[in-house]
């Protein structure tokens, strides 16, 4: 595993929760780099990832918890899609 844990960000559209409150904070935390962003839809994700400058977007889930620059999947979408995005970072390993 690399010196830093790399985390992927499902539910970072611009205007969420993960953008205003997640990406900010993580970006403060030394033991952590965001590498990959995953939204419903290919565009927002791609907005978000050149906002805050993170190399990877996917409008997958699956995509993003398989991608070997991931280590962490953060949950932040609306409750009712978390046991689908947990199962997707669960079967990436």
């Amino acid at each position: 595993m690399p010196d830093r844990i790399r985390v992927g960000i499902v539910g970072a559209s611009p205007g969420s929760w993960a953008a205003a409150a997640h990406l900010p904070a993580l970006a403060h935390l030394d033991e952590l780099t965001v590498t990959a962003v995953a939204t419903t839809r290919a565009e927002s994700a791609r907005q978000a990832a050149q906002t805050f400058g993170i190399l990877h977007s996917f409008s997958s889930v699956a995509e993003l918890a398989a991608h070997p620059e991931v280590d962490l999947v953060v949950t932040s979408v609306k409750v009712p899609a978390h046991a689908a995005v947990i199962r997707a970072a669960l079967a990436a390993g």
